[in-house]
C-alpha cells in the first residue's frame, strides 16, 4: 500500500495494485479499479514513484542469473529451445537423461 495526501492533510493508503492510471488536471486524480477517482496532493510523477518503491521493497532485488524459464534455460532474452517431453536434447544421450525418463 502506499500513503497519498488529500487536500485537506489527511494522509490515507491505497493499494497500488488497485490503480489503473494516475491523471493531471492540473490536480492529481488517481483512478482505481472500481472506478472511483481519488484527487490528491502529491504529483502523478510522485504517485508513479511511490507505486514503484512500493512494487520494489514487496519483490525484493532481482537476481537475473537465478531466473530460469518455466521450458527450460535462462531468461537471457534468449530464444528457448522447445523439445518434446520424454526426448533427450541434441547433446544428450542414453546416459546423460534424466532417472526414468523413458
Amino acid at each position: 500500500m502506499i500513503a497519498l495526501t488529500r487536500f485537506d492533510g489527511t494522509q490515507f493508503y491505497v493499494n497500488a495494485d488497485f490503480i489503473i492510471f494516475v491523471e493531471m488536471h492540473p490536480d492529481t486524480v488517481v483512478s482505481l479499479i472500481d472506478h472511483n477517482k481519488l484527487r490528491v496532493r502529491e504529483t502523478a510523477e510522485e504517485v508513479v514513484e511511490l507505486i514503484i518503491a512500493y512494487r520494489r521493497q514487496i519483490a525484493g532485488p532481482i537476481n537475473r542469473a537465478a531466473l530460469v524459464h518455466p521450458l527450460g534455460g535462462m531468461t537471457t532474452g534468449q530464444p528457448t529451445t522447445l523439445r518434446r517431453l520424454g526426448q533427450p536434447d541434441a547433446d544428450e544421450d542414453e546416459t546423460t537423461r534424466w532417472p526414468g525418463a523413458t
